[in-house]
């Protein structure tokens, strides 16, 4: 990481109850058909849907908790995106970030809240290039995961035994992701297992917004989130940048979700393939964070600021105010 930059944990999306103790371990029993999820989740069979959540994740050197809310819509066959979050960096103090990814312009819009250097700043992203050669590789990657969530699908719609299998999906040579239901067989989150360690659970607070129309007090949220929104090329002294492959990875869950959605191939991603990408963003968005540039007043024509001012001597408190401008 370059010096001066340090890794913003950005808390996005997607809701899930925390279960804790007995709670927890009873829902991993829960077994359920590719039916029931179909039937079942809201995120498949409506147009919209709006969901808060919290994240836990444990990779080496990586540990991150946090909540967000996520908004998502397949109106018009156009999936769109809205994912909102919290975080706090120990240096630059708590930090919101609003992210708007749009595939029919191919744009992404980065809010960026720090509260601590009272900073706000919109930025403007293309979506990555699937023809540069490295996410052309990627590309061949998110195929094969997009095969195995296709034959996860077939296979468990065939199941017809007493004793349907776990919903586990084959997601990288060495993951799985693995549903997690409620009593009422609604979904309640998704984990993220290496083997049989448990990388990032994603629980889902409440219940679920959702329809096949965007409702009139959601009507904006697929905008850009600010007004001024300016395209990354043009800013010059960025506050927040977003990494979209973190170093000494390959690629981020935001970056494969951004390939897929800005993908036109005729083969197409399937709405449950896309909506399983959805779910694996919250807790890995990599935010860097510049050094906020030390004041030079040397270069101020003039300086005004009002005071007040406080003195004690000998248990006697002296109190004054005032105003003071410089000619510099």
């Amino acid at each position: 990481v370059a010096k001066g930059m340090q890794v913003l944990a950005a808390t996005l999306l997607l809701a899930v109850a925390t279960a804790q103790g007995e709670e927890e371990e009873a829902g991993r029993q829960l077994q359920f058909s590719a039916e029931d999820l179909t039937k079942n989740s809201a995120m498949l069979v409506n147009n919209y849907m709006h969901v808060e959540y919290t994240f836990s994740l444990d990779r080496k050197n990586m540990h991150r908790k946090g909540t967000g809310e996520l908004w998502l819509t397949f109106k018009d066959g156009i999936p769109r995106m809205r994912l909102k979050g919290a975080a706090r960096s120990p240096r630059f103090g708590d930090g919101e970030i609003t992210i708007v990814v749009d595939s029919h312009t191919k744009v992404m819009y980065v809010l960026f809240k720090l509260g601590e250097l009272h900073e706000a700043q919109c930025v403007q992203y293309p979506f990555p290039r699937t023809e540069d050669s490295a996410n052309a590789a990627r590309m061949q990657r998110l195929r094969w995961r997009k095969e195995q969530v296709m034959k996860w699908q077939t296979v468990q719609a065939h199941i017809t035994n007493a004793a349907p299998k776990k919903l586990q999906v084959n997601w990288t040579k060495s993951n799985t992701l693995e549903f997690q239901f409620g009593q009422n067989k609604e979904v309640a989150g998704v984990d993220l297992l290496k083997g049989s360690s448990v990388v990032k659970t994603i629980r889902i607070q409440g219940v679920a917004e959702q329809g096949d129309e965007i409702p009139e007090t959601a009507a904006n949220i697929f905008k850009p989130p600010s007004d001024y929104c300016t395209p990354a090329s043009d800013v010059v002294n960025p506050a927040a940048r977003v990494e979209l492959v973190p170093p000494h990875r390959k690629s981020s869950a935001l970056n494969d979700l951004l390939l897929i959605l800005g993908d036109d191939s005729p083969s197409g991603w399937p709405r449950l393939f896309v909506l399983l990408s959805a779910m694996t963003v919250p807790g890995d968005v990599a935010v860097m964070i510049e050094d906020p540039e030390p004041p030079h007043p040397e270069n101020w024509g003039g300086v005004a600021f009002d005071y007040t001012s406080e003195v004690v001597s000998r248990g006697v408190r002296h109190t004054s105010s005032g105003s003071i401008w410089l000619n510099l």
